[in-house]
């Protein structure tokens, strides 16, 4: 699967990929990830909107 993830990171560098395990203890290192890769990748983004499986929201 590693060798998947890799070749897919060289054809769209859209991923992130750090050496931790995913659980609910480890959420703020997953966001700390997600805005590092917006900050260096996004630079002209104005505004970020994330939403988890168990959110709802309605932005109209």
């Amino acid at each position: 699967m590693q060798k998947q993830l890799l070749e897919e990171s060289r054809r769209e560098h859209d991923l992130i990929q750090q050496n931790f395990r995913d659980s609910y203890r480890t959420l703020t290192w997953k966001a700390l990830m997600w805005l590092r890769f917006i900050d260096e990748y996004c630079p002209n983004m104005h505004s970020i909107i994330k939403f988890d499986g168990d959110i709802v929201g309605n932005i109209l």
